[in-house]
């Protein structure tokens, strides 16, 4: 179908970039703007310490709201991994063994469908077997690691590797991996992955240090028992190279280039999956952190979150209460102007096929257009009573949710997401209608937000109807 590998605002590292600084840095592809995550050294994407208090990676970041997106790279469609122990000291090697057994074959990889590309499907993986290889406790190099995953290769003691393989390598108590620039595990990461080209085969490999020593019970993992954090940290590591295999040779897949990687998103959150401890990764359609479809976790805003913050699931169906007080300025666009709104992109107050009344808004273009559009409205939630959100929409796309997306979110008044009601990639036959109640934001002033991004590729537009939007204090 479609499209060219266009890589737009990319930030990576090539694989033979030194990198100055003991937390790594990144090259900007897009010129200006924010520098975002320092999560790049020497070609490898690491995961970083993550110690109590520092804060979640979305709240510290930026303002705008994490969205992968595609950028040519490829993924892995049925990752199969296979472990290697860097010596016989590596603890729980058949525990770790039996988790990615389990975990490959769980909910926690079915969701991950969301992030296909136009050539590549994801689903689940597989467990292809175990090697314990000789290697020094001591000092290790990512190159000498490099070097260890390719003798094995070599000597057939791991499977050759395919478009699918995934080598996990376990360290020992006692060694610490070192980068070029003096990086090292346990001071500036919990682990990494990358990838290098051996004999004419790309090799996916993951750096997994012992997480109960060394500095790395510390700040890799929340958890009481050094296991569950060493699986949290494993499935990190594996979720990241299944859906941006390539890294180390600099061919993105997704990416945000203010966040990261899908598991940099929602650093050191953990959940479950199969009865293991695994972490939380990033779902643009869920505009939330899960384990698997249907249990999501929104990040928290910046500001202190506001008690019992309302679900992200889709929408409800209940037709919200009626009277009260309205809290929304020309939320029928019957001006014919967008009073009360402010726009961004290419909008339009539309005479024909509104929900109600005259007008609806349109957010987005009848014709391809290379870029995000956008209407907004502050509303003060009062300080008693309740507010319930409602409105009526209907998408309009010939595109996939990999290129182009329709949202509705509530966001603080710094643009901090409060509430995904959905993400989205839809052509809707009929108007729907969205409720979500408000309430837990008395006192605060909140951002209803609907936004499309159009990637600009001709002859597929996408756009958003919006009409009847409702906010009713009681």
């Amino acid at each position: 179908m479609k499209r060219p590998t266009t890589r737009i605002g990319l930030r990576i590292i090539p694989a033979a970039m030194l990198l100055a600084g003991c937390t790594g840095g990144v090259v900007s592809g897009g010129g200006g703007g924010d520098p975002g995550p320092n999560l790049n050294i020497n070609g490898a994407h690491i995961m970083p310490i993550h110690h109590p208090g520092d804060g979640d990676s979305v709240s510290s970041a930026v303002s705008s709201s994490p969205h992968l997106v595609y950028n040519g790279g490829p993924v892995l469609s049925s990752v199969n991994i296979q472990t290697v122990f860097w010596n016989s000291s590596v603890s729980n090697q058949s525990r770790l063994n039996a988790f990615y057994t389990a975990v490959t074959a769980s909910a926690y990889f079915d969701w991950l469908s969301e992030y296909n590309t136009p050539s590549q499907t994801i689903g689940r993986g597989t467990f292809g077997g175990s090697v314990v290889a000789s290697g020094a406790t001591g000092n290790v190099t990512d190159g000498q690691i490099q070097s260890q995953v390719a003798a094995l290769i070599d000597a057939g003691r791991v499977a050759a590797p395919t478009a699918n393989s995934l080598y996990m390598v376990h360290f020992p108590p006692g060694a610490v991996i070192s980068m070029s620039d003096g990086s090292r595990s346990c001071s500036t990461f919990c682990a990494y992955h990358s990838s290098f080209s051996h004999n004419g085969h790309n090799v996916y490999y993951g750096v997994l240090p012992d997480v109960a020593s060394g500095g790395c019970q510390n700040g890799c993992g929340s958890n009481s028992d050094p296991f569950n954090n060493q699986t949290s940290v494993s499935s990190h590591e594996m979720i990241e190279a299944v859906t941006d295999a390539d890294v180390g040779q600099g061919d993105v897949a997704w990416y945000d280039d203010n966040y990261g990687e899908i598991g940099d998103i929602c650093n050191a959150r953990q959940g479950s999956a199969a009865g293991y401890t695994v972490q939380l990764e990033w779902s643009n359609q869920a505009g939330a952190c899960v384990d698997h479809r249907g249990n999501v976790t929104p990040p928290p805003p910046t500001n202190p979150p506001p008690t019992n913050p309302p679900p992200t699931n889709p929408p409800p169906t209940n037709p919200p209460p009626t009277g009260g007080s309205e809290l929304v300025v020309n939320g029928g666009f019957e001006d014919g102007a967008f009073g009360g709104w402010t726009l961004s992109g290419v909008t339009k107050e539309r005479s024909a096929s509104s929900h109600t009344g005259t007008y609806c808004a349109r957010v987005g273009d009848l014709n391809a257009y290379n870029g995000d559009s956008s209407i907004a409205q502050t509303i003060a939630i009062p300080s008693s009573g309740t507010t319930t959100l409602s409105f009526w929409y209907m998408g309009s796309t010939s595109d996939t949710i990999q290129y182009d997306q329709q949202n509705a979110q509530v966001r603080d008044t710094s643009g901090h997401v409060l509430a995904s009601i959905f993400n989205s990639c839809e052509n809707d036959t009929a108007w729907k209608q969205a409720t979500l109640d408000l309430t837990p934001y008395r006192g605060k002033s909140v951002v209803l937000y609907f936004q499309t991004h159009d990637d600009g590729y001709a002859g597929d537009p996408t756009y958003l109807l919006i009409d009847d939007v409702s906010a009713l204090n009681h």
